[in-house]
This record gives C-alpha cells, sequence and structure tokens, in this order.
C-alpha cells in the first residue's frame, strides 16, 4: 500500500512539471501576437511612431473602380502620383477632417472643398471629377 501511494505520488509530480494552464499563454505566443492597432489616426503607436492618415482615391463614382491610398501630413500639401493625375472621381477621407482638392500640383488652382461632417465616401465636385491633382487635409 505505502508502495502504490509512493508510485502515484511520483507519477503526478511528473506531470504537473511539465504542464502548462490553458488560459494562460506562453512565451512564444506573446512574442507571435501583433499589438492592437492605434485607435485613431495620427495617434502613436506602441513602437512610439506616429502613424499617418489615409487618403482612398477612387477612379470610379461612389468609391468605386481600382483604387489608391495615399498617407499624408494634416496640414500639409499630397500631389498625386503620375498615373492618378485628372483621374479621380470620389474619395474616402479620415473621419473628422476637412480636405481640399486643387486642380494643379502643390496645391494650386481651382479647388472643392469637404468639410468634417462630409459622409465617408466623397464624391469630387465643383469640375475637378477626373482633373484634381493635389490635396490637402486636415
Amino acid at each position: 500500500m505505502q508502495f502504490n501511494f509512493l508510485l502515484l505520488a511520483g507519477l503526478l509530480a511528473a506531470t504537473s512539471v511539465g504542464a502548462t494552464p490553458l488560459d494562460e499563454p506562453n512565451d512564444l505566443q506573446e512574442r507571435q501576437t501583433p499589438p492592437p492597432p492605434p485607435d485613431q489616426p495620427g495617434q502613436q503607436n506602441p513602437s512610439g511612431q506616429q502613424d499617418q492618415p489615409t487618403l482612398s482615391m477612387f477612379d470610379g463614382r461612389s468609391g468605386s473602380g481600382e483604387t489608391l491610398d495615399l498617407t499624408f501630413q494634416p496640414g500639409r500639401c499630397r500631389n498625386f502620383p503620375p498615373e492618378w493625375r485628372n483621374r479621380m472621381s470620389s474619395f474616402s477621407k479620415p473621419q473628422n477632417s476637412r480636405c481640399t482638392l486643387y486642380s494643379r500640383r502643390d496645391c494650386r488652382g481651382n479647388r472643392s472643398f469637404y468639410q468634417t461632417d462630409m459622409t465617408f465616401i466623397c464624391s469630387v465636385r465643383d469640375g475637378l471629377a477626373e482633373r484634381a491633382n493635389s490635396f490637402r487635409c486636415q
């Protein structure tokens, strides 16, 4: 009887040493899990770098067609890449941002304003559909 008790105690001790509770992640799982993204554009991410907001351009109406995402610094002019000059028909801007589209590069020429309360997908208007070449958002 005493021998059976020692054998049972030894088996229990051996199996509990290598066991890991299921609800606790091990070291490998913690390193492979990416950090969650910041809540809002422009907020610092865990690496200390500031995320840049994005303007998504579409060559079709109402967010259709080919798409190009351009990051930008708020308040600074951003020119469209050559293949997207005079091409954009609609775009989406960051929530609560004001954007201005310009007919010429370097934020010059005719312009069209898009306020903070406008919809997520904006149709290009004021004669700038397929004629915009730069933008500035704040």
